[in-house]
């Protein structure tokens, strides 16, 4: 956490999706998570890119490489640097108390290989910006 030190703001943002439907089996999962990873990353990348700082996405897999092809399994550098974020749990955040404590979100787990009622998608854009309205003009905090 000590590269986090540098950042005097944290911009912390939940998505919960619903699945359209019930007994939805968990091997359907990146129907519903990758479209809205992908456009959630592609804002942290611009967020990045105009105030600076550092962004945060989520856990699981990579979106960027075919499965079971990604270069670190090979202990090579990854192909995909500029596209790829950290997640939040790799700097020690406790994901579900942030849901639960922050946003009043309870995390909820699959069960018998079905999806749960709803996912959740944590990830932060830590700054130092003062202009959080300006933050929130470029298309992220409702």
């Amino acid at each position: 956490m000590a590269e986090l030190r540098q950042y005097s703001r944290v911009l912390l943002l939940a998505t919960r999706i619903t699945p359209d439907g019930k007994e939805i089996p968990f091997s359907e999962v990146d129907r519903f998570f990758r479209p809205e990873r992908l456009r959630i990353e592609k804002k942290l990348r611009d967020m990045g890119k105009t105030y600076g700082g550092k962004a945060f996405a989520y856990a699981g897999s990579c979106l960027y490489c075919p499965e079971g092809t990604c270069s670190r399994l090979e202990n090579q550098p990854c192909r995909h640097p500029d596209l790829v974020r950290p997640s939040l749990e790799s700097y020690g955040f406790d994901i579900g108390r942030t849901t639960s404590e922050l946003f009043g979100i309870e995390l909820l787990w699959g069960s018998n290989g079905f999806l749960p009622e709803y996912l959740t998608l944590v990830c932060g854009f830590f700054h130092n910006h003062d202009g959080i309205e300006e933050i929130r003009q470029f298309g992220y905090v409702s």
